[in-house]
């Protein structure tokens, strides 16, 4: 019984501080970092097809079949292209390159607004 005691008290103890952070949390800063998060967020997701396109062009995907595909048929075409993407390293840069562009200011206005948690 004194063994389930001092298991109760000692993991409360280790989450006392994560409460007490919780506890301070500052509800402006709160919408600012969510902001922030949403603006990165409407800069990528518009993106993100046109780079899958460019990816597929430049790796030369050209898919098999393209209309009456089963649920496998997509999983392995998937797979096919993501081995054919995987290969050419030049085209991984690019749009790896791309994704930095459109994120990086947005991460820079994080971690300067504080949004970036402390560990």
């Amino acid at each position: 019984m004194k063994f389930v005691q001092l298991s109760l008290l000692l993991c409360s103890l280790l989450f006392l501080s994560s409460f007490r952070q919780a506890a301070a949390i500052d509800v402006d800063v709160l919408g600012t970092c969510s902001q922030v998060i949403a603006e990165g967020a409407s800069a990528f997701i518009p993106q993100i097809v046109p780079m899958i396109k460019g990816l597929a062009e430049c790796a030369q995907f050209r898919p098999q079949k393209t209309k009456g595909i089963t649920f496998q048929m997509l999983l392995m075409m998937t797979f096919q292209f993501l081995q054919k993407a995987a290969g050419n390293q030049q085209c991984l840069l690019k749009v790896i390159n791309r994704t930095k562009e459109l994120i990086m200011p947005h991460a820079a206005i994080f971690m300067m607004q504080g949004c970036a948690p402390v560990i």
